[in-house]
């Protein structure tokens, strides 16, 4: 007993409450340098005094139910990959099980975001050619078509213009290719409200699946491209559908060197500021749920913006979910588990339907993908909010 006490010592609950999480490890690696040398035994002791709560909230493990694609496995799968401990060939595609919906990080003590950190694995199991099938699909589309999918079919929202066209509408490729009716709602609301819209004459992917599926080059001549045709158009301000699109035109891009000169908003955001003071009213009474996408609550913190809109609609009652903001559970097509496992991804998308459906059969969420990830799981009632929106308006 006494040979172990210091880690007792690590553990007490008064010293904890004293010190705070974040000086834990500290603690941690003086007690390594004192009592053990292994290079391996720094890491094992931090997760081994984690809580491990990121396991309670992942969706991936959750729905998948196999110990080795939990958040904290995944890590450590990936940190002995990275001190080539472990082939590439024997990781398989367990780095791409995750949907980056940072509910590993928003449940973590110590602030970790693992699908950050499966970004260089990834890259390094690029360069060494061991890449899943689905993934290598994506990157030829890429290359060959600017987006994530082999041609886009719906592309009669390219280079239209109404009005001044201060203010451009950035698609996405998913509303484009899977959801044309929300592409239309969405341009259509903008007119109705601005007086007036424009899109590009050729939208290319904004480059965020190139970037977490470890493809830098890809997403680097994106990120160029979109950024030339963004700043070329003359647009005040630039409204997305996609909240991925919107952080990474709004921030991803500025840290990697790639600056928008004009102001990014998400459509809930552009509608919250716009709609103020206009009657909205829907002709019959309807009953909805929200659901807050994971990158537009966690990452970009917008969850006001959406309920104030849909506040704002007459005939319109609003029923809000146990999990939602910031603890809102995922879709199941985010990140770059869907390229892997479309099995497990709408597995996620079908419970998410489930605890939904406790509160209102009818789902509005302001994602594409979303959107999509629920009707393919067999939901018929979901919408997004500009199709509400719209509606109310006519």
């Amino acid at each position: 007993m006494d040979e172990n006490s210091w880690l007792f010592d690590i553990l007490d609950p008064k010293i904890l409450g004293e010190i705070g999480p974040k000086k834990v490890f500290d603690i941690s690696a003086d007690a390594i340098r004192n009592k053990l040398k292994n290079e391996n035994v720094e890491e094992l002791l931090k997760c081994a005094l984690c809580p491990n709560m990121c396991e309670f909230s992942c969706p991936v493990l959750r729905s998948g139910g196999r110990e080795t694609i939990s958040p904290a496995r995944k890590s450590k799968l990936g940190y002995l990959y990275s001190r080539q401990n472990l082939e590439a060939d024997e990781l398989g595609d367990n780095p791409y099980y995750c949907v980056s919906c940072g509910a590993c990080e928003h449940n973590c003590p110590m602030d970790i975001n693992v699908s950050d950190l499966l970004v260089p694995i990834r890259e390094r199991m690029n360069y060494q050619g061991v890449t899943p099938e689905g993934v290598l699909d994506v990157k030829k589309n890429l290359k060959d078509t600017g987006t994530i999918y082999e041609e886009i079919e719906d592309e009669m929202k390219e280079g239209e213009e109404v009005g001044d066209g201060k203010t451009l509408y950035f698609q996405s490729c998913v509303a484009r290719q899977e959801s044309p009716e929300l592409v239309n709602a969405t341009f259509n609301l903008i007119e109705e409200v601005d007086g007036g819209v424009k899109t590009l004459e050729e939208e290319k992917c904004c480059g965020s699946p190139a970037l977490s599926l470890g493809f830098e080059e890809e997403f680097s001549k994106l990120a160029e491209e979109v950024q030339e045709a963004l700043n070329d158009s003359g647009a005040e301000r630039i409204v997305c559908s996609c909240p991925t699109c919107t952080k990474t035109l709004r921030e991803t891009y500025s840290d990697e060197g790639y600056e928008i000169e004009a102001e990014i908003l998400h459509i809930s955001e552009y509608l919250a500021e716009k709609l103020e003071g206009i009657d909205l009213e829907l002709e019959e009474s309807m009953e909805i749920t929200y659901h807050d996408p994971c990158t537009l609550a966690r990452d970009l913190e917008v969850t006001d913006e959406p309920r104030k809109v849909l506040e704002e609609i007459d005939n319109l009652a609003l029923e809000e979910p146990y999990f939602s903001e910031e603890d809102t559970r995922c879709c199941g097509r985010g990140g770059t588990l869907s390229y892997v496992d479309e099995e497990l991804s709408e597995e996620i998308a079908r419970e998410r339907i489930d605890h939904l459906e406790e509160w209102s059969g009818t789902i509005v969420t302001s994602c594409p993908s979303c959107k999509v990830s629920f009707e393919e799981a067999g939901k018929d009632e979901v919408y997004n909010l500009s199709e509400i929106v719209l509606r109310a308006f006519e």
